[in-house]
């Protein structure tokens, strides 16, 4: 078996990863809101890729090569997460606990800023879970501004 997990694309609208086809990607080309959910089966996640920048491009078609978080809002039920940057070492974004009640949500305010752009690593986001059991639980939303 395996968790169930989403990603899905609030900004831009439906996007189906690519902005240069996307009419709503002219509107703020630089920002990208995504939203991802797990509900486990006590497998977990470690280490998956949930922003592949590779896969982006501007709108003057440069790759993009960094990003910074905004805002993350999040809700857990029972596991922890652990978020990333891809780099050498990985660096971390946030760590979110369920806290010992068993279930927290909360809003984080940053900016979280990926600064290693010359360091190793593809600067993609990583998630890890935590002490993950069956029936655990984490709805998150990313506010990403992109980098060049």
């Amino acid at each position: 078996m395996a968790d169930t997990v989403t990603t899905t694309y609030i900004y831009p609208p439906n996007w189906d990863g690519n902005p240069l086809d996307s009419p709503q990607w002219n509107l703020n080309p630089m920002k990208l809101i995504m939203n991802l959910t797990n509900y486990s089966d006590g497998s977990g996640e470690s280490a998956v890729r949930k922003l592949i920048l590779a896969d982006l491009k501007s709108n003057n078609n440069a790759a993009i090569t960094r990003t910074s978080i905004t805002k993350i809002e999040y809700q857990l039920q029972g596991m922890g997460v652990k978020l990333e940057w891809d780099r050498d070492p990985n660096r971390l974004i946030a760590l979110l606990n369920a806290g010992s009640d068993g279930g927290v949500s909360g809003v984080l305010h940053g900016p979280f800023v990926d600064y290693a752009d010359t360091d190793g690593g593809t600067g993609d986001i990583v998630l890890t879970t935590l002490e993950h059991a069956q029936y655990d639980s984490y709805n998150i939303t990313l506010h990403i501004k992109l980098k060049e």
